[in-house]
C-alpha cells in the first residue's frame, strides 16, 4: 500500500459494518526476506486463520514477492513462499488454487508448479523439465542462489514487520479470541 498502486493492502482496513474483522492485510517492506516475511505469516496470519476455522480457503498464489519480482522489491525465494502454501495444506481443509501476480516470466511458472504440486500432495524433482522454455536460465524449481541484502535494509524490513505485526495484534486478534 505504501509503495504500490493503487495504495490499499494498510493493516487498518479490517472491513466495514458486519465485514469489520474479515478483511487482513500484512504487508511488508522492501527487502522483506523469507526469515522477515515467514515469522511474521506464522505470528500473525496463522493465528487468525486457525482460530477463523475456514471450511475451505482460496488460495490466490501470487508471486509477486519472489526476489526477482521487479515490481514489489520483496526478496523471497521460491522456497520461502512455499512455506505458507504447506501450512496452508497443513490445515486440511478443502483449498482452491488460483494463479496470481508475478512479472518475472521464470519465477511465476516455478512458483505455481511448486504451489500445485503441494496442494495435490506431489513431490517434484527440483530440475526442471529440459522442454521448458526457460530451462538453462532457470534449471531448477527452488532458489540456488541467496541474495545479499545490506543489514540496513534488513533492519528497515524487520522494524516494519514488527510494526505490522503490533497492529494486527491491537486491531485484529480481538476478533479471533486472541
Amino acid at each position: 500500500g505504501y509503495t504500490l498502486f493503487p495504495g490499499t493492502g494498510h493493516v487498518n482496513e479490517i472491513g466495514e459494518g458486519a465485514g469489520e474483522g474479515f478483511s487482513i492485510n500484512l504487508p511488508v517492506a522492501p527487502f522483506t526476506d523469507d526469515d522477515i516475511w515467514f515469522d511474521l505469516w506464522r505470528r500473525a496470519a496463522m493465528p487468525i486463520l486457525q482460530s477463523y476455522d475456514p471450511e475451505a480457503i482460496v488460495l490466490q498464489c501470487g508471486s509477486d514477492a519472489h526476489y526477482l519480482d521487479p515490481l514489489a522489491n520483496v526478496c523471497l525465494s521460491a522456497q520461502g513462499w512455499l512455506r505458507a502454501v504447506r501450512d496452508i495444506v497443513s490445515l486440511g481443509k478443502p483449498v482452491v488454487g488460483l494463479g496470481g501476480g508475478g512479472y518475472n516470466q521464470t519465477t511465476v511458472p516455478r512458483m505455481w508448479a511448486l504451489a500445485t504440486a503441494e496442494l495435490f500432495g506431489i513431490k517434484l524433482p527440483n530440475d526442471t523439465p529440459p522442454g521448458f522454455s526457460m530451462h538453462k536460465e532457470t534449471p531448477t524449481l527452488f532458489d540456488t542462489h541467496v541474495l545479499d541484502i545490506p543489514s540496513s535494509h534488513l533492519d528497515g524490513a524487520i522494524e516494519f514487520a514488527e510494526n505490522t505485526y503490533d497492529e494486527i495484534q491491537s486491531q485484529l486478534f480481538k476478533y479471533y479470541g486472541l
